[in-house]
Parts: structure tokens; C-alpha cells; sequence
């Protein structure tokens, strides 16, 4: 994902996957770690924790299924953001 930093799966205020977030009651973190979590070609999905508190958000996502529609609006931003070095530099945050 660190790859994706640009445009959409930025995760500042305003890109499109914190919006999908937040519309589906979820924070940034447990909408990748679920999309990870249903993807059945991910074997193990490394966490990113500096905290306790992080660390108990992003195990807690283990347990949230992703909601079909999150999926659906996932897959739009990769289908337009498909390539992250072709992105226009005014998209890049």
C-alpha cells in the first residue's frame, strides 16, 4: 500500500479511501487491514502499531468484515488510480 501514497490512498482529509472510510464507519487503518483481511491471495498482513491504542484499532479490524459496497468503491479508486506514478502532481498530496 505504501506504494499507493499518492492521490487516493493518501489518507489525508478528503482522498477518496477516507471517505470510503468514514462513510462505512470505519477508520483509514481498518479499511485497508479488512480489504487485506478479505483478500484470499493475502496470506499475512503486517500491522503498523506506535501504540497500544493503534495496536488494539488495527487487531480490532481483524474483526470487522468489509462491507461489499466498501469493496465496490475500492476497487473504482484502484481501477482510476491503477498506476500511482502516472497520477497528475496537482492530485498527489
Amino acid at each position: 500500500m505504501r506504494a499507493l501514497r499518492g492521490a487516493c490512498w493518501a489518507g489525508a482529509d478528503g482522498c477518496a479511501r477516507s471517505e470510503v472510510a468514514r462513510k462505512h464507519a470505519l477508520s483509514p487503518a481498518e479499511l485497508a487491514l479488512a480489504w487485506c483481511n478479505s483478500r484470499d491471495y493475502v496470506t499475512s498482513t503486517i500491522i503498523g502499531a506506535t501504540s497500544v491504542e493503534q495496536l488494539h484499532e488495527n487487531i480490532g479490524a481483524f474483526s470487522k468484515p468489509l462491507p461489499e459496497e466498501a469493496d465496490a468503491e475500492i476497487e473504482a479508486i484502484f481501477r482510476c488510480f491503477s498506476d500511482p506514478t502516472k497520477v497528475p502532481a496537482a492530485t498527489v498530496r
